[in-house]
């Protein structure tokens, strides 16, 4: 998906900032920024293993890391000892 536009949506969130709810309206700004690095992590390192599968880059180890998790259908950066990221940049969870 495409990121969140964050000048856009802060220009239209302005004036409801001032309601009652607008602690809500920050919340959910603040997890707007906070999806679009995930995404721009997400999509770095699916093009990364593209290009490496390819050949066009070396393998790194969070590539391969990357690479065993999606094999299994496991969420990448589960394992503690994983290089990929995905886990540290996205919110806790425990279904497997």
């Amino acid at each position: 998906p495409e990121e969140f536009e964050m000048i856009i949506l802060t220009l239209k969130a302005k004036p409801l900032l001032e309601t009652s709810s607008g602690p809500y309206i920050v919340v959910a700004l603040q997890e707007c920024g906070r999806m679009n690095v995930l995404l721009k992590e997400i999509k770095r390192s699916l093009s990364d293993l593209y290009k490496g599968l390819k050949g066009q880059l070396n393998m790194s180890q969070e590539m391969e890391d990357l690479l065993a998790a999606l094999k299994i259908n496991q969420w990448p950066g589960r394992n503690p000892f994983s290089k990929c990221s995905w886990e540290k940049l996205a919110w806790p969870s425990q279904k497997n």
